[in-house]
């Protein structure tokens, strides 16, 4: 029901639900869709998503940063201690439950 909305929007002409972005075929079945469909660009979001395809999906042009970026800013907690130095962080403290 949901994929319908989402194509009924006009946003999309077509949707594919694909493993998670760490599944053993995520990366294969991206580079089929890729060349089938003869996809232009690629925008990937979130941002798991954004490293896998950083790392390992080529076959079309995407926007995305470098595979080291990637991995720093997946956790906010490593892009924090990454730049603490850097003058450029505000205070922060981390909270658990």
């Amino acid at each position: 029901m949901r994929e319908s909305l989402w194509a009924s929007e006009g946003l999309f002409e077509k949707t594919y639900r694909v493993p998670l972005w760490n599944g053993s075929d995520y990366v294969s079945i991206l580079h089929d869709i890729c060349e089938r469909e003869r996809i232009d660009l690629g925008i990937v979001t979130p941002e798991p998503e954004v490293l896998a395809w950083s790392e390992s999906i080529d076959v079309v042009p995407a926007l995305l940063p470098p595979p080291k970026l990637g991995r720093i800013v997946l956790s906010k907690r490593i892009l924090v201690e990454t730049i603490a130095n850097s003058g450029r962080v505000p205070s922060y403290s981390i909270y658990t439950r």
